[in-house]
């Protein structure tokens, strides 16, 4: 009889989940095929770590609301809670009923991966948990936000209030086999070795934070600088201040820009390990 009852209840479960899949599908695929219905979306503030009052977005659903409700942390991107795809993911959620919330991560916006973001993270979801002690909350973060998400949970003052499970996606939770990644490119899945181009953005983030960290025999200072415009996104005003550069400086620069496998990037990632 239990054996069942609990075949009966899995069959209702699968085909719940299959009715969702179906609705998320389909608000992706309405929400990139149709203009933006910004009438939902919320800007709000909330108080940072300081006290300080910084923006949050919240896309509420038009219809029947589902029993839990998700918190999108953004990536490293200038664009921040603003970022075009993040906004969309978020309308694609709310289609299907679901409510969302995008804080700003000022850190993460400056392309800066440091405890301050975890702690900001842990900060808003206990800031959203306590409006809602009975909804059940889904943290989700995107790339490097994904990676200080999973830090943010061990978190002491999340003890009491701790999510029934997290989602991530583009990342890392290694950061020895992250920059590997970012050198060889190289993936093992099942047992096959397959080899995929990295976006050129998780050099230019690794080099950000840590270049400044290591010893690689000549000044960087120059480097940091050129960096540090890209990551502001003035790419024309970092490209003159590159070939401004003495010849190894410039090669590595421009072997960072666009994701160039060599020797020497690696016996740089190597110290930063």
């Amino acid at each position: 009889m239990a054996q069942e009852l609990n075949l009966r209840w899995s069959k209702k479960i699968s085909f719940k989940n299959r009715i969702a899949s179906f609705k998320f599908i389909y608000g992706l695929i309405k929400t990139s095929n149709s203009p933006p219905n910004t009438n939902n979306i919320l800007i709000k503030k909330y108080p940072d770590l300081e006290g300080n009052e910084i923006p949050f977005i919240e896309v509420n659903p038009q219809k029947s609301k589902i029993e839990f409700e998700i918190i999108l942390f953004h990536g490293a991107s200038p664009y921040g809670e603003e970022h075009p795809s993040m906004i969309n993911l978020a309308l694609a959620l709310a289609n299907c009923g679901i409510k969302v919330y995008i804080p700003r991560l000022t850190q993460l916006m400056k392309l800066e991966i440091n405890k301050n973001s975890a702690e900001l993270i842990a900060h808003f979801y206990s800031f959203i948990k306590l409006k809602n002690p009975s909804k059940n909350i889904v943290p989700a973060g995107i790339s490097f936000g994904g990676g200080l998400l999973m830090k943010a949970m061990f978190h002491d003052n999340l003890k009491e209030i701790m999510p029934k499970s997290i989602l991530t996606y583009g990342t890392y939770y290694s950061l020895e086999t992250s920059i590997n990644f970012l050198i060889s490119g190289k993936i093992i899945h099942n047992g096959v070795e397959e080899f995929v181009k990295p976006n050129d953005w998780g050099l230019i983030v690794l080099f950000h934070n840590y270049l400044s960290g290591i010893n690689v025999g000549f000044d960087t200072l120059q480097m940091q600088k050129v960096l540090n415009l890209r990551v502001n996104n003035k790419v024309s005003v970092s490209e003159l201040e590159r070939q401004s550069l003495p010849d190894l400086q410039n090669q590595i620069l421009e072997d960072i820009f666009n994701s160039n496998q060599t020797e020497e990037i690696k016996r740089m990632t190597d110290l930063m390990i």
